[in-house]
Parts: C-alpha cells; sequence; structure tokens
C-alpha cells in the first residue's frame, strides 16, 4: 500500500483548484458573450460611424456639429468600457489557462519521478490469487470481474493471510506503517 506524497496532494489540488477557476473564466466570458454584451458593442460601434458620416455632411450647423462631436465622444467611452472588459476576461481565461496546463504538467512530472513500488508488489499479490484460481480478465482491462470478485470476498480471510506479508517486505518511505496495513488487512478479511 502506498501513500499518497504531500509533494503530490499539492500538485493534484492545484491542478483541481486551477481546472475550476478556468472553467469560471470560460463561463464568464461566455456569459459575457451570450448576455449581448458583443452585439451591444457591435452597434455602438456602428453608432459611432454613422456620427463620423454625419460630422462629413457639408452645411452642419456649429450646434449640430457639437452634439454630435459630443455623442461620439460619449459612444466612444462606451466603446473603450466594453472592449476593457471583453480583453480582461480574454485575458484572465488565457491566464488561468496556462496555470491549469502548468499544474497538470507539475503534477505529470511529479508522477513520473515517482518510484513504481506498487509494480512488484500488485505482480506479487497477482500471482497469490493465481493460487487460488483468482485472474484478471484481459476483456475486463486487466481487472477483476464479477466472479473473480465474489471469489475474493469468498476466500478474503486466506487470501489477506498472504497479502499482509507482501505489503509488509515494501520498503520504501512513502508505504504505510506496518499497524497500518495489519489494521486495514484486519478490517477487509472479516
Amino acid at each position: 500500500m502506498e501513500v499518497i506524497s504531500a509533494e503530490e496532494k499539492v500538485a493534484r489540488n492545484h491542478v483541481i483548484i486551477s481546472d475550476v477557476s478556468c472553467t469560471r473564466a470560460k463561463e464568464a466570458l461566455s456569459d459575457w458573450n451570450s448576455t449581448g454584451r458583443t452585439i451591444e458593442l457591435r452597434a455602438f460601434r456602428l453608432e459611432k460611424v454613422n456620427i463620423n458620416q454625419a460630422l462629413r455632411a457639408r452645411g452642419l450647423s456649429e450646434e449640430r456639429r457639437t452634439t454630435l462631436l459630443e455623442e461620439e465622444t460619449e459612444i466612444e467611452g462606451i466603446i473603450d468600457g466594453l472592449v476593457a472588459q471583453q480583453k480582461h476576461l480574454q485575458r484572465d481565461l488565457a491566464t488561468k489557462k496556462k496555470a491549469l496546463m502548468e499544474a497538470k504538467s507539475s503534477l505529470s512530472k511529479i508522477r513520473a519521478n515517482k518510484t513504481k513500488l506498487e509494480v512488484p508488489t500488485v505482480a506479487s499479490i497477482e500471482v497469490l490469487f493465481e493460487e487460488y484460481n483468482i485472474s484478471p480478465a484481459a476483456y475486463h482491462g486487466g481487472k477483476l470481474n464479477g466472479v473473480d470478485c465474489r471469489e475474493v470476498m469468498g476466500k478474503a480471510s486466506e487470501l489477506f493471510q498472504g497479502i499482509v506479508p507482501i505489503l509488509l517486505e515494501v520498503q520504501h518511505d512513502d508505504r504505510a506503517s506496518a499497524e497500518v496495513i495489519e489494521s486495514v488487512s484486519k478490517l477487509h478479511r472479516d
């Protein structure tokens, strides 16, 4: 039995937190777009184009020109605000996607550098299972099928007498203590 390292726990939790954060950023940008903010931005840009065309007209009174310039300034402020909101949401999403990728990469590196102590242990336990005619089914992804699971449950007290010494032989800092192995085995044996 291998206990997950504190470093791996932190990395795994960081991936989960980053994933949730990224999902929320995607939703925020999607909400901004779906609530009509994109359409509103286009409408204000079109209005600005119309004002610019009106300003080019000949014979425009000074009062009308002033009014149009004031409207243009107001619309430019609104456009700038909407563009700033959109860019902020897009940057936030990009930042959170990058953080998620880095968290996943970090977790992968930790897992890759982790010693593979469970491989010989699993093989030893599979050999023990073979002695009792219990074998993982290839068509079942190398896992025990229902019949084999019932066999394990029926022969649990005998099997765990063989499993405990296999687990206690493992020499690794992350291995559970002998007391934990014994107590878990006792719990499942009965």
